[in-house]
């Protein structure tokens, strides 16, 4: 037998109050004073056997926030996860539920902590590979500066006070053997 729905007073009329029940209160109330050709009022007749009260989806429930919780529960029971429980431990408390065959009521608290760890397992994967392809990258980096400083080291002048290389000419002597011609480029060189 389909649980009894009981709507509040004018609930058809007001679209914003919703498909829920508040308890009439109007001193004139039709449905307050349980007139005939108004809704019914909850009342203790129509509750349900005592076997069958609080039962969700046909399971008597605990609420769990460990997986000590868990251990305890027996069998016949179905168990709530409670709000406070991260993802990490939900995950932990799922495994342990399994293993025991019980129901999970909000299980969809476990799917939700499932899909977030494999998003996070996918970024750690990422990130991993990118600091490998950055590392390599690096790598390969350090090893064209240390040949371009070879390089750099095998054009460079001779510093002050040493003698240059008896086949490489100062500028200031490649200076004096142009022709006369080129007055311009001397001076430059030479101021």
């Amino acid at each position: 037998m389909a649980e009894k729905k009981f709507l509040r007073q004018n609930w058809f009329l007001h679209p914003k109050l919703g498909k829920k029940w508040r308890r009439p209160r109007g001193k004139q109330s039709k449905l307050r004073k349980s007139k005939k050709g108004h809704r019914n009022v909850p009342s203790i007749g129509f509750s349900k056997c005592k076997q069958l009260r609080n039962l969700v989806k046909g399971y008597r429930t605990v609420l769990v926030s460990s997986v000590g919780d868990v251990e305890r529960v027996g069998q016949g029971y179905a168990i709530i996860i409670s709000s406070g429980v991260g993802k990490r431990k939900a995950i932990e408390i799922e495994k342990k539920a399994n293993e025991k065959g019980l129901k999970i009521i909000n299980d969809k608290k476990v799917h939700k902590a499932k899909r977030h760890a494999e998003k996070l397992e996918e970024k750690r994967k990422a990130r991993l590979a990118e600091t490998k392809t950055q590392s390599h990258a690096a790598k390969s980096a350090a090893e064209t500066k240390k040949v371009q400083a070879e390089q750099k080291e095998e054009i460079k002048e001779p510093k002050k006070g040493t003698s240059p290389p008896a086949n490489i000419q100062t500028t200031k002597e490649a200076a004096k053997a142009l022709p006369k011609k080129d007055d311009t480029y001397r001076k430059e060189v030479e101021g």
